[in-house]
């Protein structure tokens, strides 16, 4: 009995130690659990604040793993690292940040890892939209961009458009006179988006007849430039070189290229060859145009209609050019400003003339195959000395010879344009100024120098102007303004003629190519050629002195 007693203790007491173990190990497992469901709401709760744009979706992943305990997973030959992604968040969840950065689905997250899934990341689809105004009116011709791979489109008659593009793309709408847009799709598929007015562009102030006026509120036809802006670093000895090609209507031209000649303009017609030059007003006040030093202008405004007859009458027929001059600036202190440019000029293509041959047979083809040309020589007679000259020049060592009679027979072809050309022209500006003011005053004090040496042989086509402003404002009291404006011109022109009105380069095309423009001897004595080069050696050049005050 006693025995089975025993037995019966044994096992009871057994069972008692099993029950607790496994209780134990319930706890255990419970609290694992609980350990592991604390963790990773922990991880998905974590708060983070992030401000990126227009970075590479490598470079975000890098400052989340920065800012953050949770590492990412993924494979780079499936997921596109390079792609553009923004960010703005506040105290954001991993969750929000995510799903921002990410498409929807396209991630994993597993305690503190995230697994990116190249399956889900965005892919390409059709987007449509439609671009209106702030009137609900569609905008035609709309650009519509995607900014990282910068297919595009335009909108229709309808404002509509339909563009291939991932669902995270950024697309840049654009239309001239209003303000750009960058809109993130998020994965939208339809957006409409509504463009404001860029009222900037209105707002601009032009100088007009009786002063400035907005853009907005011009009924005239007015375009204006800013000369500091489109001139830049240009070496220009005149306004007109810098004008030349910034305004609609407004037609510039040179009728020589000599250095210092004056350039023609054109607004609104002409009434005769050169005629019909607008009028031009600098500060208000009737100037050559020709000698302004570009780097003293800080705007030019051109009225193009008849509009601009009523404020200045007959002499703005043709149009007006109004010139606002560069002033100092309230409450700052002096500004001391100099730059310099240099440039070289060469042409780029002169005129090909008849050799000497070509030449002597046009004559023969004229009907002079038997007759005297100029002097008494025989056309066939030269046309033998021609030929022979080709074949042995070195029996001709001058390029021409004198037959018994006298006459003289030119062979050799020579270059007129070579002849009278340098390899380059020179030109060179220099401008120097201090400016500033106080509260109640303003200055500006400029000199300005430009010299110009031509393309042709010694310098007796030159140009040099010098420009000297000075400008003063005082506030005499809250209504009375005085001012004092001063500028003063200097030009000196050097400028070969060939005889008559005839330049030089009209006689270097009218002279033909076996002229000798070397110098020759005769029976001891020595004759100058007639050629180009001869009138800009021994020719006296004309002088042409400017003042403008």
């Amino acid at each position: 009995m006693k025995k089975i007693s025993t037995e019966r203790n044994a096992i009871s007491f057994l069972n008692i130690n099993s029950f607790r173990k496994m209780k134990l190990i319930l706890l255990f497992i419970g609290f694992c659990f609980f350990q592991l469901y604390a963790i990773n709401g922990y991880a998905q709760n974590t708060k983070i604040s992030l401000e990126l744009t227009h970075v590479k979706l490598s470079e975000a992943i890098k400052v989340i793993e920065e800012k953050t305990p949770f590492v990412f997973f993924l494979n780079n030959s499936e997921i596109d690292m390079n792609r553009q992604v923004s960010l703005n968040l506040k105290e954001a969840s991993i969750k929000d940040v995510l799903n921002q950065l990410l498409a929807p689905g396209s991630y994993r997250i597993e305690n503190y890892k995230i697994v990116l899934l190249a399956d889900k990341m965005p892919q390409e689809g059709k987007i449509t939209g439609k671009v209106i105004d702030e009137t609900g009116m569609p905008v035609i011709g709309a650009n519509v961009i995607d900014k990282k791979t910068n297919n595009g489109t335009i909108t229709d008659l309808n404002g509509q458009f339909i563009l291939d593009a991932p669902q995270d793309a950024t697309l840049t709408v654009s239309f001239i006179g209003y303000i750009s847009q960058d809109i993130h799709l998020k994965g939208q598929k339809d957006i409409t988006v509504t463009l404001k007015e860029d009222t900037q562009l209105l707002d601009e102030v032009v100088v007009v007849g009786f002063g400035t006026q907005k853009k907005v509120n011009l009924t005239g036809a007015v375009a204006s430039v800013n000369l500091s802006e489109t001139l830049g670093d240009r070496p220009v000895p005149n306004i007109a070189q810098a004008l030349q090609g910034t305004t609609p209507g407004l037609q510039i031209g040179s009728e020589t290229g000599t250095p210092g000649d004056a350039m023609s303009y054109n607004i609104r017609g002409t009434t005769s060859i050169n005629g019909g030059t607008p009028l031009v007003l600098v500060n208000n006040v009737p100037m050559d145009i020709n000698m302004i030093d570009p780097q003293e202008i800080e705007s030019v405004s051109i009225l193009k209609d008849a509009a601009s007859a009523a404020i200045y009458g007959a002499r703005a027929a043709f149009g007006v050019i109004l010139i606002t001059t560069k002033q100092g600036k309230k409450d700052s202190a002096p500004k001391f400003n100099y730059n310099n440019n240099i440039s070289f000029s060469k042409p780029l293509e002169l005129p090909q003339k008849a050799n000497p041959l070509e030449s002597v047979l046009a004559y023969k083809e004229m009907g002079w195959p038997n007759d005297t040309y100029v002097d008494g020589k025989n056309i066939t007679q030269w046309e033998g000395y021609i030929r022979d000259y080709q074949s042995n020049p070195g029996k001709y060592p001058n390029g021409y010879i004198f037959d018994e009679n006298g006459n003289l027979f030119l062979m050799k072809e020579r270059n007129m344009f070579d002849d009278m050309t340098d390899n380059f022209g020179f030109m060179q500006n220099h401008s120097m100024s201090v400016s500033g003011g106080s509260e109640k005053t303003v200055y500006r004090i400029g000199v300005g120098y430009t010299g110009e040496d031509g393309i042709l042989i010694t310098d007796k086509d030159s140009y040099d102007r010098l420009n000297l402003s000075t400008f003063m404002g005082v506030d005499v009291n809250s209504w009375l303004t005085t001012q004092l404006d001063l500028k003063y011109g200097n030009s000196k022109q050097k400028k070969v003629e060939a005889g008559g009105r005839n330049t030089v380069w009209v006689a270097a095309m009218n002279l033909p190519s076996y002229q000798n423009n070397e110098d020759y001897e005769e029976n001891g004595t020595v004759y100058p050629a007639e050629s180009p080069a001869t009138y800009i050696r021994y020719g006296d050049p004309r002088r042409i002195k400017r003042n403008d005050l």
